[in-house]
């Protein structure tokens, strides 16, 4: 449906409690942000040590024994980064195909103006998991891995980068925190892509790193470059419904 053309102000036919576009709808909402961003953070803190106690305990894990004490923690850390990214990426398509609008059908955010303009509280809580995910990910990269490589630092300094955005994306309302939610099934591509990089580069050429890099391209190019920048036009093109 479009409403752009509506005589009537699309905002207006917002229901009452989120005609202003605030991230918090109604007071409970907070309960919901601060549970996922908090919990987030424990359940991380809580898989990571699992992880490492299991390796470190686990004599048969030659390959991990093998490694240098840092390269263990990043070893532990890119398990940890999968499964963020595998529970995020989940949280965002259930929200995609399960949107808070009037008659809720899948993928209705991308072609209803007014589904597109309403703030879905579960588009925050994805996004409240997927920063503390990063929080707690930059804690452990300063304080636990303390790696000082090149990629170390682009690491910390994208995490700082994609928090700020993803918050600034919640707090500004309306179409933003849907758009936050859209591009966190960007993530989808890094799961391959760090399973990937497990293996030893001489092992590049063997069957499953293969399939991982050919699943890696293809969701890549799905998710980056084909949907990302349509996510970006489009909220360019629908700007007016701001300020209708």
């Amino acid at each position: 449906m479009d409403y752009a053309n509506s005589t009537t102000p699309l905002i207006a036919k917002l229901p009452p409690h989120k005609q202003s576009g605030w991230f918090i709808t109604q007071p409970e909402d907070v309960k919901w942000y601060a549970l996922c961003f908090f919990g987030s953070m424990a359940f991380f803190s809580v898989l990571t040590l699992a992880f490492y106690m299991y390796f470190e305990s686990t004599p048969k894990s030659h390959y991990y024994h093998a490694m240098k004490d840092i390269d263990k923690k990043r070893f532990v850390e890119i398990l940890n980064s999968n499964v963020s990214h595998t529970i995020v990426v989940s949280f965002a398509f259930y929200n995609i195909f399960f949107p808070d609008c009037e008659g809720s059908y899948p993928f209705q955010w991308f072609v209803d103006d007014l589904c597109y303009m309403t703030v879905d509280v579960k588009y925050g809580m994805a996004c409240f998991v997927m920063v503390g995910y990063l929080l707690f990910d930059y804690l452990l990269a300063k304080f636990w891995i303390r790696g000082n490589e090149a990629i170390d630092r682009q690491m910390n300094f994208h995490h700082v980068v994609a928090a700020a955005a993803t918050l600034t994306g919640v707090y500004t309302g309306y179409a933003l925190s849907g758009v936050g939610n859209v591009l966190l099934t960007m993530e989808a591509s890094t799961v391959a892509l760090n399973y990937r990089s497990l293996y030893d580069k001489k092992d590049f050429h063997l069957f499953v790193p293969t399939m991982l890099q050919g699943a890696f391209c293809l969701q890549f190019t799905t998710f980056r470059i084909i949907l990302m920048p349509y996510v970006y036009i489009r909220f360019y093109l629908k700007h007016e419904l701001f300020w209708d």
